[in-house]
């Protein structure tokens, strides 16, 4: 990925999109319940994980991929997730799941993820990566 002329490397439209060690994770907005990933050069293409639910957001650490599933409202096409879920990166094993009405999911300091609750006047939270969670302010 370093230098040259842009190449395409995935098919559909990518809005959200995380990149983790030699992969590019991403959610194609004509299957908002599909997570995929593909190496830069666009080789190894695979579906990682598909729900039932919309994925409203996601994010991969070197351990887990969070994913905020469900739609608790939904307005002008941005939707707000019902509940995060942490699968092992590897197994993709449900670890953990929080209910929480978020779109976005932040990575942050000691391996947290950083949400906030949209129907606690945007409360923000931290959950570790054993799902034990804790209200910031």
């Amino acid at each position: 990925m370093e230098g040259g002329e842009p190449k395409q490397i995935a098919q559909g439209f990518v809005q959200t999109y995380c990149l983790v060690d030699d992969w590019v994770y991403y959610v194609d907005h004509n299957q908002w319940h599909k997570l995929w990933r593909v190496k830069p050069d666009g080789t190894g293409a695979e579906l990682v994980f598909d729900s039932d639910e919309k994925i409203s957001a996601f994010n991969v650490s070197q351990e887990l991929i969070y994913l905020s599933l469900g739609v608790s409202e939904e307005q002008d096409g941005f939707s707000v997730g019902s509940v995060i879920v942490a699968l092992n990166r590897e197994t993709l094993e449900k670890v953990w799941s929080v209910d929480a009405d978020t779109e976005p999911l932040c990575l942050g300091p000691e391996g947290k993820l950083y949400f906030f609750k949209y129907r606690e006047n945007m409360a923000w939270y931290s959950v570790d990566q054993e799902g034990h969670v804790e209200k910031i302010r």
